[in-house]
């Protein structure tokens, strides 16, 4: 009888073992499915994470490279608008902007006297000087100071009746031109200011 009672805890024991062994069975199999899910997860998500990257580390150079362009392309513009290029791309003759017209506006507008009679009145004027030659813009920069002296002096001579007439005005234009010629002469190696302008012209 204790024999068979040994024998029968001994198969008690062995079926409670093949139950917790049943049980436990599943859920390492559910912890290792787990674990292989989540380390897949991190593996495309670093894997994405890096070609986003990439992308948009080539997309900001590229960016970069095309606001670079645009920059020189500005730039360019600005030298051959305002005559300023190094290259002289806008004065002198057998270079590509030989035909394009420099225009230098001297600043501020002129403020002067001029007599009416015996009554003092304003004259306000504004200067442009049109040019093909970048030397020539670089002579009246040069120069600057002079001319504006001699262009006060030149306007405070004439009469409210000298520029009340479209052809004084004309005459005007003309002396001034040559006078801001003279001062340059010289200076610009052939170049010349072939007008002077006055964009805005008022007596007062």
């Amino acid at each position: 009888m204790a024999d068979d009672k040994v024998k029968d805890r001994k198969d008690e024991d062995e079926d409670d073992k093949a139950v917790s062994s049943k049980k436990t069975f599943p859920k390492k199999m559910i912890m290792m499915i787990i674990g292989f899910v989540v380390v897949l997860i991190l593996a495309v998500g670093g894997t994405a994470a890096f070609f986003m990257s990439r992308n948009t580390s080539d997309s900001s150079s590229k960016q970069n490279n095309s606001k670079a362009v645009k920059k020189d392309k500005k730039e360019t513009a600005n030298d051959n608008a305002d005559g300023t290029s190094a290259a002289d791309n806008s004065g002198d003759a057998g270079n590509d902007g030989a035909n394009k017209a420099i225009f230098y506006s001297i600043k501020p507008v002129f403020v002067v006297n001029i007599q009416d009679g015996t009554k003092t009145k304003f004259l306000q004027v504004q200067v442009d000087i049109m040019t093909h030659s970048d030397k020539v813009k670089i002579a009246i920069d040069n120069n600057l100071p002079l001319i504006k002296n001699d262009l006060v002096a030149l306007f405070s001579s004439k009469s409210y009746d000298d520029l009340n007439q479209p052809a004084g005005k004309e005459q005007l234009r003309q002396d001034a031109q040559k006078a801001v010629q003279k001062i340059i002469e010289g200076q610009a190696e052939g170049g010349t200011v072939e007008a002077v302008l006055f964009p805005s012209f008022v007596m007062q």
